[in-house]
């Protein structure tokens, strides 16, 4: 009742100070008016904050707690503004009253000071609050330590070593379970490889134990199956490797098998006297009929022997061979000799072959998977060219072979074993030589991508798992990158956690920035660890030099801390969720998912830049059943005026950059900043509409009428 008579009293003032008359007394009346408004905000203001205690806020967060309630408004004073500071908003945000609690036993005192604002008077009150410092999370960091690598992934030997504790975390203990203890068996670290070509897949848990408390977590670990050896190498020995009928003097036997050289051949013979299969030397016997020989190849690998056996015909001295006979022991002559040793072979074929003085015509065709072996006619020479692909290839050559009237096949067929690793070189955004590796492991369908700055020893890497499809293409799906300074391989949550920690630090620098480039290299190496020469590269790119001042470089360390934000595109977050949200959005887009890639294999010449002798392109595919903004590239129209890429905080309209945000679904952009940084006069925003067919529309903002935009896909 007492506000409202002085609020009524202030209106009747004010009413009396705007009722100017002509008498003499007026100024006297104005200036009493004044004296009233004055006295009365003054009472209103001071009776609020004597409204609002000691208690108004808490004094006390507890270390389960992760904000304070800081009113914006003071009870039946609704018309005095209130607003906060903190001596530490390390600890706690005044604005959004978030809780940090540091780590230990003790509690830290931080001083709110709330500032009451009635017209223009003004007051303030402190209050110190205790925050309760958090118990070290041991569990909890030794969880975090235990990152992808903590054990292998991948298992060809026998056997595979599981830790039962973690450096630096002394009283943690591991027990180890297995999801197949007959592949992996946990208590001895012994590794049993099942019979097969592929991998099998065991996941190991980790139970983590501290003071009575558990965390576990799981490891994909690959084991790769034992190949039977013996068997593939029988299977690798074709029913053509002998020749059927023999005219000459000797016979080759083969000591190894193609692509098998660790087993062994031995052979023996129904009949030495015709054929010694020591030296191969075959002796005709008199008569015009033929002699029948079994030559048996007895295969060894690792103490374990397999057989397979060849019938031989050798035709007697004085036997004159029919022309299906001439054209059998052709056909033992006919051989396409492929190394493998290069990503392409090209051999030349033969037209005709002798035998016995008889000229046997040859002609041939290729059926081979991906087109991965092509016969080609060079006017009356021939050659077939074999090219290896990603995964294993086979390639059948059908030689038909004509003497006479007659004619006959011979199917031979060319295993191509997958290409294993691929380097090119060329230069980086600086203009410095640039090596780039991929490495392909078969068996795990894994591909890892390294890229090495020459003279910068800076390197980056990827890896995906690949599954190869129809057509020279390929879905490959990010596992791990491989983090350029400390070349540690992480998995995208364990890059997720580590870009969230590096922005919660990096928004600490912030409030308190370094005031030399010495003090600033060396916070920013205890959050993302970088040489000097990375250093001074983003310091030039905000302007910085040596010897700046004090002032200047405070500009330049503030500039670049805004940089890092906006590179990690999460500037506008104001919570640690906005942070981890935003951040993980932002990864995820930023490496391929499930993607769809065609990929091009290219012979070339130019060995400076590709060492291996041939190329190697992939290219994203334009995936319908995917929205505009998940898609592995960018959208522009055929003037390049506009540009628009959803894992990108800027976009290109009417031929400008502008840097801005994405709303949640990306239907539209908000330009706030030009490509330098400079605040807009006045933000704009732009709305996309997914047309699904390739293309995007875009309008509005400072675009007249609408854009339609095409998909330009990106290279890997």
């Amino acid at each position: 009742m007492k506000k409202m008579q002085k609020i009524s009293a202030l209106i009747s003032a004010l009413f009396l100070l705007s009722s100017v008359t002509l008498f003499t007394s007026c100024d006297q009346l104005v200036g009493k008016a004044k004296d009233t408004v004055e006295n009365i905000e003054t009472e209103i203001i001071d009776e609020a904050l004597a409204k609002m205690g000691d208690n108004f806020i808490s004094s006390y967060v507890d270390a389960d707690t992760d904000s304070i309630t800081l009113p914006k408004t003071i009870p039946d004073y609704e018309s005095v503004r209130l607003s906060w500071t903190s001596s530490n908003e390390a600890i706690i945000n005044p604005t959004t009253g978030a809780v940090t609690h540091n780590e230990g036993t003790d509690v830290d005192e931080v001083n709110l000071t709330a500032t009451l604002s009635y017209d223009k008077k003004t007051r303030t009150k402190v209050y110190t609050v205790e925050v309760e410092q958090k118990s070290p999370d041991i569990l909890g960091k030794a969880y975090a330590a235990m990152k992808s690598n903590f054990i292998v992934d991948y298992v060809e030997g026998d056997t595979i070593t599981l830790p039962k504790t973690i450096s630096g975390y002394d009283g943690v203990t591991i027990t180890w379970t297995s999801s197949d203890s007959s592949i992996i068996d946990v208590t001895s670290g012994k590794v049993t490889h099942k019979e097969g070509t592929g991998v099998d897949e065991v996941t190991l848990t980790a139970t983590l134990t501290y003071k009575g408390k558990n965390k576990t977590k799981e490891f994909k670990v690959k084991v790769s199956q034992k190949r039977n050896i013996l068997s593939e190498a029988i299977a690798a020995m074709s029913e053509d490797l002998i020749p059927s009928v023999v005219t000459g003097d000797s016979i080759t036997l083969p000591q190894t098998v193609p692509g098998y050289s660790d087993v062994s051949i031995t052979w023996s013979s129904s009949n030495e006297s015709i054929i010694d299969p020591k030296t191969g030397t075959v002796k005709h016997q008199k008569g015009t009929g033929d002699d029948n020989v079994t030559l048996t190849a007895t295969l060894t690998y690792e103490g374990k022997t397999e057989t397979k056996e060849y019938t031989v015909k050798v035709p007697q001295a004085d036997k004159e061979l029919t022309d299906a006979e001439i054209l059998e022991v052709a056909k033992g002559k006919v051989e396409i000799l492929y190394t493998a040793k290069k990503v392409f072979e090209e051999i030349t074929l033969p037209n005709e072959i002798e035998v016995e003085g008889k000229t046997i015509a040859l002609s041939y065709n290729c059926e081979s998977d991906a087109s991965t072996a092509v016969i080609n006619n060079y006017g009356n020479e021939k050659s077939i060219k074999i090219s290896k692909d990603i995964v294993d290839r086979t390639a059948t050559v059908i030689v038909t072979l004509k003497y006479n009237e007659i004619s006959d096949t011979k199917e031979i067929s060319i295993k191509i074993p997958a290409l294993s690793e691929y380097t090119s070189r060329g230069y980086n955004y600086d203009f410095l030589r640039r090596e780039t590796k991929y490495t392909f492991n078969n068996a795990t369908k894994v591909l890892t991508k390294v890229e090495d700055d020459f003279g910068e020893n800076i390197k980056e890497g990827w890896q995906y798992s690949y599954e190869v499809l129809d057509n020279h293409k390929i879905k490959l799906t990010t596992l791990k990158v491989l983090e350029p300074m400390s070349e540690e391989w992480l998995t995208i949550d364990e890059l997720i956690a580590q870009r969230c920690d590096q922005y919660i630090k990096l928004n600490e620098l912030i409030n308190n920035p370094p005031v030399s480039y010495e003090d600033l290299f060396e916070k920013l190496n205890e959050i993302a660890p970088m040489d000097q020469k990375t250093f001074e590269r983003y310091i030039g790119y905000c302007g910085g030099q040596e010897g700046d001042s004090s002032e200047v470089q405070v500009t330049v360390i503030n500039t670049l801390l805004e940089l890092f934000t906006q590179m990690m595109g999460i500037s506008e977050a104001n919570t640690i969720e906005d942070v981890i949200k935003a951040e993980k959005r932002s990864i995820l887009k930023s490496y391929p998912d499930n993607v769809d890639y065609t990929y091009i294999i290219v012979d070339t010449y130019n060995e400076k830049e590709y060492p291996d002798d041939f190329s190697l392109s992939f290219k994203a595919e334009y995936m319908k059943a995917k929205s505009w903004y998940d898609q592995r590239g960018s959208f522009s129209d055929d003037s390049y005026e506009y540009r628009i890429d959803s894992s990108s905080t800027d976009v290109k309209i009417n031929g400008n950059y502008y840097i801005g945000n994405w709303n949640e679904n990306y239907s539209s952009f908000t330009a706030k900043t030009n490509d330098n940084g400079k605040p807009l006069d006045e933000p704009f925003t732009i709305n996309i509409q997914d047309n699904k067919d390739g293309t995007i529309t875009i309008s509005g903002g400072i675009i007249s009428g609408s854009a339609k935009l095409s998909f330009n896909p990106e290279y890997l």
